[in-house]
This record gives C-alpha cells, sequence and structure tokens, in this order.
C-alpha cells in the first residue's frame, strides 16, 4: 500500500509536471524565432528514419547517424524526435517537444531527489529553482540534446538515495544503467558518464558495502557500451573526424598516441584549465557574460542571481557534511561538470556543461536549508532594523509628498513599505533566526521576479538580437517559394549565392538544401523534395523561364540582372527587425 507521503510525492510530481511543461512550451514555435541548423539536420534526419527505418545513408535504425562528414549525432535525440514527428505533423513544435519534455522530466526528478533527501518543501523548492533557471529555460526550447544528460544525472541520483535507504541491489543496478542509457544522450557524456560510475564507487566505499556491490554497479552500466565499442571498430572514421571538428588536436600531423600526448602537453593543459576555470566565471554564472548569443540573452546569467548566495551557502554545508556520499558527489559533480566541456578549444561553451545546472541546484537546497536554520549575528539585526525604520520614513514621506504635489502614490512607495514593515516585525520577533529567514524569503521571492524579467526579453527584444545566428527569416523565403509553386508544376527552383555587395559569401549558402527539406516536409510538399538546386550567379542567364530564384537584396549580380529585366522580383522578405534580407524572383 502506498503511504501518505509517496501519495503527496506523486500528486506533487504531477503537478510540478504540467506546470513545468506550460511554462516550457509556451509559444514554442515562436521564440527561438527560426530554427537553428542543428535542428534541421537533426529533425530532417530523424523523419527520415520515423518513416523508412533508414537514415540517408541507408543504414538501418543507426546507433549514431552521420549528418556530414565530420558529424554523427547521438541516438537520444534522433529517436526522440523521430517518436515525436511520427506522432504529430513535422513542424517547428513537433521537433522541439522532445528537448521540452526532458526538461520537465529533469525537474521532477529534482523534486523526487530533494524531497527524498530533505523533505517535501525542499524538494518543491528546488523543483522550482531549477525549473526558472535560465539556461535550462533556452536549451529547452531547441530540438537539440544539449541539456540531455541532465534527467539522466538525476534519475542515477535518485536510484542512489532509493538504495541507501532500503539497501535494494534493484535500485543500484537500476542507476548505473541510467548512466549507461545517458552515455548515448550527448557527446559529452562519453567522458561524464563513466565518471559519474566512479562517484557511485567511490559512494559504496564510503558506505563500506561489500564487493558484491561493486559488481552489480559495474554490471548495471558496462554493457550498455558495447554498442558504442562494436560502433567505432566498425566506423574508425568517427573517431578522426571527431578529433577535427572539436579541434582537439592535429589530426593531420599526428596520430591518436601523438595526439592524445600532445593534449597533455604543458601548454595544452595550461589552456585547459583556463577554460575550466572560466565556468565558474561569476559573470558568466550570473550574468551570462560571454556566452553565445544563442544560448543566453546576455542579460541573465547561468544561474538567477540570489542562486548566488544560495550555492555558497550550499558549498559550505556539502564540505561540513563531506563524510555523507550524497552531499559530497552534490560537490564534485558540480566540481567536475566543465570537465567535458574543457576539452575543445572553445570559450564559455556552457552548452556543453549543462551537468553545472543540477548539481547548482542541488548546492542551492544545501545552502536554502542551511540558511533556513541560522540565527542572524546581533550586529546584523540592529543594522537590518535601524536600515528598515529609515526605509519605512522614507517610503512614507516620498508617497506623502507625491500625492501632495499631485503626483499620485508613486509605485515604488507602497512595495518599500511593506518590505520595511516586514523586516521591522522580523528584527522584534524572539530568536535571531527571523532574520535570515526573512532574507532567503527575499531570495526566493527575487528569483520569479528576475525570471519574469527574462521571459519579457525572451519573447521581446531576444528575438531580434538572436534571429540572424540562427539563420535569419530563411523560413520566410522558402515559405514563399513552397507556396509559389504550385502542387503538379514542374516550377524548377534554385539558390543564388548569398553575400555581401562586397562579394563576401555568408555562411548560410551552405545550409539551404537542408532548410528546404526541412520546410517541405512541414508542409507536406514531397513533390518538391529535390525540386531545388545552388546556382552560381554566371548561370542565373541560361535559368528556364518560370524558374523560381532565392536570393539576397545585397547581391549585386541578381540585381543587374532585375534591372536588365532578365529576372523579376516577386516578394522581399523582412526580417524581425524589419529589414529586407532575403528576396524572391522569377525567371
Amino acid at each position: 500500500m502506498p503511504t501518505g507521503r509517496t501519495i503527496t510525492h506523486t500528486i506533487l510530481a504531477a503537478v510540478i509536471a504540467v506546470a513545468s511543461f506550460s511554462l516550457y512550451s509556451h509559444r514554442l514555435e515562436f521564440a527561438p524565432p527560426d530554427v537553428q541548423i542543428d535542428e534541421v539536420l537533426i529533425s530532417v534526419n530523424a523523419n527520415q528514419i520515423a518513416e523508412t527505418g533508414r537514415d540517408f545513408r541507408g543504414n538501418l535504425l543507426p546507433l549514431y547517424t552521420q549528418t556530414a562528414a565530420t558529424s554523427w549525432y547521438q541516438p537520444w535525440v534522433i529517436y526522440l524526435t523521430a517518436a515525436s514527428v511520427k506522432v504529430f505533423p513535422f513542424s517547428e513544435w513537433s521537433i522541439r517537444l522532445p528537448a521540452v519534455l526532458m526538461s520537465v522530466l529533469s525537474v521532477v526528478l529534482m523534486f523526487l531527489v530533494v524531497a527524498r533527501m530533505a523533505g517535501t518543501a525542499a524538494g518543491v523548492a528546488s523543483a522550482v529553482m531549477l525549473a526558472l533557471t535560465p539556461t535550462l529555460f533556452i536549451h529547452s526550447r531547441y530540438g537539440m540534446d544539449y541539456h540531455y544528460p541532465i534527467p539522466f544525472i538525476l534519475g542515477w541520483l535518485y536510484c542512489l538515495l532509493r538504495f541507501d535507504a532500503g539497501r535494494n541491489s534493484a535500485w543500484l543496478v537500476g542507476g548505473t544503467a541510467i548512466l549507461g542509457a545517458g552515455f548515448y544522450c550527448y557527446i559529452s557524456s562519453i567522458v561524464m558518464m563513466p565518471l559519474y560510475l566512479a562517484m557511485t564507487m567511490m559512494w559504496l566505499y564510503m558506505r563500506a558495502e561489500q564487493p558484491r556491490a561493486y559488481g552489480l554497479a559495474a554490471a548495471g552500466m558496462l554493457p550498455w557500451l558495447l554498442p558504442f565499442l562494436v560502433w567505432l571498430v566498425l566506423h574508425p572514421e568517427a573517431y578522426s573526424a571527431t578529433v577535427v571538428k572539436y579541434g582537439l588536436y592535429d589530426s593531420e600531423k599526428l596520430n591518436a598516441a601523438q595526439g592524445l600526448r600532445s593534449s597533455f602537453s604543458f601548454l595544452s593543459v595550461g589552456q585547459r584549465l583556463s577554460q575550466y576555470w572560466n565556468y565558474y566565471d561569476p559573470s558568466l554564472l550570473f550574468f551570462g557574460s560571454g556566452i553565445k548569443v544563442q544560448f543566453s540573452t546576455n542579460l541573465v546569467g547561468v544561474f538567477l542571481l540570489p542562486m548566488a548566495a544560495l550555492i555558497l551557502g550550499g558549498i559550505y554545508a556539502a564540505l561540513k557534511r563531506r563524510a555523507e556520499p550524497f552531499y559530497l558527489i552534490a560537490l564534485l559533480g558540480f566540481i567536475s561538470a566543465p570537465f567535458a566541456a574543457a576539452i575543445p578549444t572553445e570559450e564559455n561553451a556552457i552548452f556543453r556543461a549543462l551537468g553545472l545546472l543540477p548539481f547548482g541546484v542541488l548546492l542551492a537546497s544545501f545552502g536554502l536549508q542551511q540558511l533556513w536554520s541560522l540565527e542572524a549575528p546581533r550586529s546584523l539585526v540592529l543594522g537590518l532594523r535601524g536600515l528598515s525604520l529609515f526605509g519605512a520614513t522614507f517610503a512614507v514621506a516620498y508617497g506623502g509628498w507625491s500625492i501632495a504635489t499631485g503626483r499620485g502614490m508613486p509605485a515604488s512607495a507602497v512595495p518599500l513599505l511593506v518590505v520595511a514593515i516586514v523586516a521591522i516585525v522580523a528584527t522584534q520577533l524572539p530568536g535571531r533566526i527571523w532574520v535570515t529567514r526573512m532574507a532567503v524569503a527575499g531570495l526566493l521571492l527575487l528569483m520569479p521576479l528576475q525570471f519574469a524579467s527574462f521571459w519579457s526579453d525572451y519573447f521581446g527584444p531576444y528575438r531580434e538580437r538572436v534571429s540572424f545566428w540562427l539563420g535569419g527569416n530563411i523560413r520566410g523565403a522558402l515559405e514563399d517559394v513552397i507556396a509559389r509553386v504550385e502542387p503538379g508544376s514542374a516550377t524548377p527552383v534554385y539558390f543564388a549565392p548569398l553575400k555581401a555587395a562586397a562579394g563576401n559569401l555568408d555562411w548560410r549558402n551552405g545550409f539551404l538544401d537542408a532548410y528546404w527539406q526541412f520546410y517541405v516536409l512541414k508542409h507536406q510538399r514531397a513533390d518538391l523534395w529535390d525540386r531545388a538546386r545552388s546556382v552560381d550567379d554566371k548561370d542565373l542567364t541560361s535559368l528556364p523561364q518560370g524558374a523560381v530564384v532565392v536570393s539576397n537584396v545585397e547581391n549585386t549580380a541578381v540585381n543587374e540582372l532585375v534591372k536588365a529585366g532578365t529576372l523579376r522580383e516577386v516578394a522581399r522578405v523582412n526580417e524581425i527587425d524589419g529589414r529586407p534580407f532575403f528576396i524572391v524572383l522569377q525567371k
């Protein structure tokens, strides 16, 4: 029979899931405003597998899906996206749905982990802190897999807690099996999941478990690695391609052994240590400085600003209780989260180190508990009392002066007065613990307020700031062409080079074919799948009559043909900021 606590947790988990889904799925097709190229490649390949069971290279249900010479996508994102587009119509919403669901699962698991460890209230607070983490929100709205490790990490921790409570070996095996499955969720997991297995062994050692437990832990994860090893033997080119893609070393000059040795050279280690420390720069963690605009509004950090105090308190609490395995693992998980991300030569790539998020929130939950039971120093109480009296006096005086001069009650006066009165009452209560609790309550209150500001920017000005980096309004141009070419017609479609007036080629040229496939799938126009092709400027004059051409307003060769009457502009596609970039023409 389920206990009252189990029923309560089940109900709360359901409520948290619904609330998180509502938050994360809000206007999913509206923001991000454009589909990022990785989303395109993932979804087009996933749709191919969903429809035929094979990828574009003819491989039956491939373990890793190759989309380019140096790119293989992890199976979880491919197959979850395939399932989504099999159930729902192919669209921006359906390809992003799996990412949303993975984040909802993460928030629910965060609640279950902390509720089991510290109680229901702490569990709810931790779930809210994770749900309101800006970086998780942003990554959850891309149809990509950067945040996929988070539910696997939390599922593993939950199983360890259940094993620790009842010594049921099934929970231990289940926890490490989750790590094994998580090995395939994101490329950094190839490094991080074995590291978490090592932390599991540390947990068992600290609990003085019998040798059998170590064997069971290994047996839960290691069989999951066999498919990867077999696949790597069958695809040796994947290793060298990955080295090239992430710039690990010069594969043209060095073999694998030499490359590995060069990775541990004095200069290489120094560079990676510098990158590692950058992930703990407060300007990055709490202000968003230096993160790619696709993954940050740059007006808010990886975590909300009030989390800084809670995480610091949690680090202190974890150090005090480091003899307890869960506290030590939370601390080590936070410290080790950027290990894999520091291997490529890429600065501030927080999207490769999102394991920081669950461990950061766990530390914040420790800090919340630590501060909630801490008595404030008497000097702090007296100082706060004086400051509160001054605040209340100022609020009354400012409000009265404003009313007397005919300006009405200022919006800030009432909240300031309320906060000051609450602070005065708290400093008069017996026991100085109430002052600390009021400060903690203030931090918790500031989180949704800062998140609301982030939310407003994300669905507003940020869409304009990020649009170019996501490819701009390619959708507007290609959907115009798709609507223009009637079903059953033989009208050919051409992509003229996108380039600046000075002749510099645009980075989007190499991806137009993939975007075309995406929007053809979205509009269910299979007849157009192979209709579009690229064409050089010099060949534009020889296009067949009626051909539709996509170009951009600064392509001088195209503009000259328009002036000569060879091509006719039929549509000009504006970006979010109102400026035109793409144009649609017809021969």
